[in-house]
């Protein structure tokens, strides 16, 4: 996977959000918007069925190391995935640091050529 710049601010923003609300906000986002939304927004150029919110995902956590992420992750199929699947091309990850340590891990497939969303409508 490459590192992406939308990705890592995202991740960012989620690390950040759960170490202010110790770990309540979960998987949400502002206002309401999904994951795959966000990625738009911000010009991530999303790639698959944009209906079911294209192909995105997220781990977060808490853990003392990145190791212990990974390790936490790796125990279920569904975060395996994020990590894994052959339909992520872009990976963002970030931590931030509160009562815990928290990990946000974002990965999404990106659009092959020119092809880019000109309007979101949410």
């Amino acid at each position: 996977m490459t590192v992406h710049d939308v990705l890592m601010e995202v991740a960012a923003e989620q690390a950040n959000a759960l170490a202010v609300t110790e770990g309540a906000t979960g998987h949400e986002r502002p206002c309401g918007m999904t994951l795959g939304q966000d990625l738009l927004l911000k010009g991530f150029p999303l790639w698959g069925d944009l209906f079911q919110d294209g192909d995105r995902s997220e781990n977060w956590g808490v853990a003392m190391t990145a190791e212990d992420a990974i390790s936490m992750w790796l125990g279920d199929d569904e975060h395996t995935n994020t990590m894994l699947s052959e339909y992520r091309s872009d990976i963002g990850v970030a931590v931030a640091f509160s009562d815990q340590i928290y990990i946000a891990l974002e990965t999404a497939l990106r659009t092959q050529g020119k092809c880019r969303v000109q309007h979101v409508i949410f």
